[in-house]
């Protein structure tokens, strides 16, 4: 199964995330007048949703504040690719995101995805992949739903079909050869030199590209292999 071009998808690693049974497994918080509910009046995928609340914004610490979480530290290998999925709806413009945190569910510190979302009423997906390092898992081992007192006009929004999964990334061919050669055939110099020049110059962009992903992987994850 693919999600993301290139990327091979695999089980769910999050229990009940379609809300199928309520709120288990999820640990939930809710600050200054918000609220959530499992309701059928909405949802993407099976018989249920789980329905946030907030109220308006009205200065510092004046709107309300809410966190879903699950625990994921058991599940998930350090340095190590994963696929985060998740659909909503709303008719809110309101920003939210997907984080982990601490095991109190108050200092979300670390974000896999923001969203700005698409204030219409229908159902939409959005995807991230991510990786964290040990320690930060084992610092933050709660992945949540969280929404920080960024109402303006109060909203709700829905969320159904929540999933993590293993993520293996493919990637296509991107060299063509030039020149194929077969027995018997005379081969000449240049279109030798034609094909050896094609492979010098992928493997050059390909290290090129290699080495910049490098840096920014080994700025988060220090202790990962590659950054060895």
């Amino acid at each position: 199964m693919l999600g993301m071009a290139g990327v091979a998808r695999s089980a769910n690693l999050l229990t009940n995330g379609s809300f199928e049974d309520g709120t288990s497994a999820w640990s939930i918080i809710n600050w200054n007048g918000a609220s959530t509910s499992i309701t059928n009046e909405n949802k993407f995928d099976g018989n249920s949703s789980v329905k946030t609340v907030h109220t308006k914004y009205t200065g510092t610490y004046g709107g309300s504040w809410t966190s879903i979480g699950q625990n994921i530290s058991k599940l998930l290998q350090p340095d190590t690719n994963y696929l985060l999925s998740i659909y909503y709806s709303t008719t809110s413009q309101d920003g939210f995101s997907f984080r982990i945190c601490d095991p109190s569910q108050v200092m979300h510190s670390t974000t896999i995805i923001g969203v700005d979302p698409v204030a219409d009423g229908k159902w939409h997906q959005v995807s991230q992949l991510f990786s964290f390092s040990a320690s930060a898992l084992s610092n933050e081992p709660i992945f949540t739903f969280y929404y920080d007192y960024n109402v303006h006009a109060g909203s709700t929004i829905y969320l159904d079909k929540i999933s993590i999964e293993p993520a293996t990334i493919g990637c296509s061919d991107i060299a063509v050869k030039p020149h194929t050669f077969t027995t018997g055939t005379p081969a000449k110099a240049a279109e030798v030199n034609t094909d050896f020049d094609t492979l010098y110059q992928q493997l050059n962009t390909l290290n090129c590209q290699v080495q910049s992903l490098k840096t920014i992987v080994c700025q988060d994850h220090p202790t990962a292999d590659i950054c060895k």
